[in-house]
């Protein structure tokens, strides 16, 4: 993290890549609350996705590490009011507990009840304290006096009668990360050795599409070189919204890859499943810096598999991307394929 400062400071981009790569390549429970504050001081986004991600699949562990206590309120908020965080209930209430208790501190206040739920404001109510266990719920929560004692009455009478009502607290299970099939959408069919595709800062490769059912999005193929030889390329993708044109959050992805000689394509992921609506159009731009690619033909308009079906579309003009490249649509050029999760 020093590193990645010193780097940022100086501007040494090649430095700071490595300092990225790194620390999402090393993310572990004990540290992926580190990181993730960290990646959001820094204004990372790919990091900070990525090790939200990782936080979210190991809620216990994460929430047991030191580095919770360590994290601003905002990020603190952004963890335990997820669905889909996988994680014992107890396991939220501890580690708010503790946070609270290291944020009077950082904000030199006496560790007291009132300053507890002071500093942790609505974050308390992110806490699904009707999930907690009954004995757990009278031993160890009353003690804290993080709650009001109407607070208390209200969650113990639901606990006693699950039909009363327990806003603003939530009593549902979280639904965790859901387990999802890969599936990889090929919409063009041919590789071209013949003619090879510019791959230059100036002009954006894009493509439309959308799906007949609610599915996630994690990520997208590209072609190798052309001349099969080893090549680096800059890529930079994100997905806009086609009727507003704005750029939907959590798909900017920025990745410098070395792609190997004879590797006639290679994947690019985002930062983490981007869920995607039925029926709705997406509008993926992706910008290659590099040497001639690869590029296919003849593309397809739709493509079925099993019951999942995927259609394309010429990519839409946006105001946020460099003049489209004529050598990518639905019929040719780059992005052969779409990673999807269903």
């Amino acid at each position: 993290m020093g590193l990645m400062y010193v780097s940022k400071k100086y501007d040494v981009k090649t430095l700071e890549q490595k300092c990225l790569t790194y620390l999402s390549s090393s993310m572990t429970s004990d540290n992926a609350c580190v990181i993730l504050e960290q990646a959001h001081v820094f204004d990372e986004q790919e990091l900070k996705e990525k090790a939200l991600t990782f936080i979210l699949e190991n809620g216990d562990a994460a929430l047991k590490s030191s580095g919770v206590t360590d994290l601003c309120h905002e990020c603190l908020v952004k963890i335990i009011q997820a669905e889909e965080l996988e994680v014992d209930e107890q396991s939220v209430f501890e580690a708010v507990v503790a946070w609270s208790e290291r944020a009077c501190r950082k904000q030199n206040k006496d560790v007291t009840h009132e300053t507890r739920r002071q500093v942790l404001g609505e974050a308390v109510k992110h806490v699904r304290f009707p999930l907690l266990d009954q004995k757990y719920f009278v031993k160890n929560v009353p003690p804290t006096d993080l709650l009001t004692d109407s607070e208390k009455f209200k969650i113990l009478a639901h606990l006693v009668s699950p039909g009363d009502s327990v806003l603003p607290f939530n009593a549902n299970k979280r639904i965790g990360v859901i387990r999802q099939e890969q599936i990889i959408i090929q919409h063009i069919a041919k590789i071209s050795y013949l003619y090879s595709c510019p791959c230059s800062s100036d002009k954006d490769h894009g493509i439309m599409f959308s799906v007949n059912q609610d599915a996630s999005l994690l990520g997208f193929h590209l072609y190798g070189a052309y001349g099969r030889t080893t090549a680096n390329y800059d890529v930079r993708a994100f997905i806009t919204n086609p009727t507003t044109d704005d750029v939907i959050e959590g798909s900017s992805v920025t990745k410098s890859v070395s792609v190997a000689a004879r590797t006639t394509t290679y994947d690019v992921e985002f930062p983490r499943p981007l869920k995607l609506s039925k029926d709705k159009k997406y509008n993926l731009i992706v910008n290659i810096d590099g040497p001639n690619s690869l590029y296919g033909w003849p593309g397809r308009s739709t493509v079925q598999n099993g019951s999942f079906v995927c259609s394309f579309f010429d990519c839409q003009k946006s105001k946020h991307s460099n003049r489209p490249n004529p050598d990518t649509d639905v019929n040719m050029g780059q992005i052969p394929g779409l990673m999807f999760l269903v």
